[in-house]
């Protein structure tokens, strides 16, 4: 948890890169048709059944597209040992945390034709903006009971390994990031230049200077995609 663009799905990559483990990415908003908020039942279909479960565990026998199977069921299939990223958690519709609670409790799942699919090797990442205001500072079982009262089901924070927050950007770095992609950038540009052109890049912005530049655009709100497009 924790404000929008300090690097919650950028953990996701990482890990997914460091441990070699293929990264299957969802937007709950997407899924949930973008009107689930706070958990509440969210959007249903005509036929009365919730989008955004049928999204991820498929349609019943019986009913148009089934034989597609959902995006997760078809994901655990194909690659039971990957990591799972579920972007704002908090606008699911109510019966996609239904899913979660058999699925990190027992390991397994079953879809919507009752097949059942082995969860036990895969790592279950949700990210949620929830709960950004905060203090890191409270002992974990504090924080977990502010994200129940703010939404989060009980059931499901139960059954959660570990809560991980990200704090807003501090001035320094806000600017390490800032350097980050200057250099970046520059080293690209250089290299169309020619193999011997490496320049050594010096960053040393005055504080002030560097408040003055970087606070206006807001990355205390919105993080490092502001940073990047500067």
């Amino acid at each position: 948890s924790g404000p929008s663009g300090t690097g919650k799905t950028q953990l996701a990559e990482n890990l997914s890169a460091l441990h070699g483990r293929k990264l299957s990415q969802f937007n709950m908003a997407e899924i949930s048709g973008g009107t689930g908020q706070n958990n509440s039942p969210g959007a249903k279909s005509r036929s009365g059944r919730n989008i955004g479960k049928d999204a991820l565990l498929g349609m019943p026998r019986g009913y148009v597209d089934a034989e597609h199977g959902g995006l997760l069921t078809n994901a655990l299939d194909k690659n039971p040992r990957g990591i799972f990223l579920f972007d704002e958690m908090e606008k699911a519709d109510a019966g996609v945390y239904d899913i979660f609670l058999n699925c990190l409790d027992r390991g397994w799942i079953n879809d919507s034709c009752g097949r059942r699919f082995d969860c036990s090797k895969a790592v279950f990442i949700f990210t949620t903006n929830v709960g950004s205001d905060i203090s890191p500072d409270l002992p974990e079982a504090q924080v977990r009971n502010k994200m129940v009262r703010a939404g989060f089901r009980p059931e499901l924070m139960g059954r959660v390994n570990r809560l991980v927050q990200f704090k807003p950007f501090s001035l320094e770095i806000a600017g390490l990031i800032v350097e980050d992609n200057l250099k970046t950038e520059f080293y690209k540009q250089s290299s169309k230049v020619g193999p011997t052109f490496a320049p050594k890049i010096v960053w040393e912005p005055k504080r002030i200077a560097m408040r003055a530049a970087l606070e206006p655009l807001g990355y205390l709100q919105y993080g490092t995609r502001v940073l990047q497009r500067f």
